[in-house]
């Protein structure tokens, strides 16, 4: 779960709700309990960021700019 800050900043939560009740006094509720997971969820946009661009780097001749036999390929299976 993503939470912003009354000055914008961002942080990014994993939340576990379980529904409570407690049997002696018949009080119901729900138990949360949240982890700050910032740091893990930039790194994964990060790396997921950076491997989008290996994946076109791979489809492309560094020298031309053109896309190689590779990304001939892949089109000629989808057809």
């Amino acid at each position: 779960d993503k939470v912003v800050s009354s000055d914008g900043k961002s942080t990014w939560f994993d939340v576990v709700k379980s529904p409570f009740k407690d049997k002696a006094s018949g009080t119901n509720g729900v138990l949360i309990m949240a982890r700050d997971i910032s740091e893990r969820y930039l790194a994964e946009q990060k790396l997921e960021k950076a491997n989008l661009e290996l994946e076109k780097l791979s489809f492309m001749d560094s020298l031309t700019q053109v896309s190689n036999r590779r990304r001939f390929d892949e089109q000629l299976q989808v057809l």
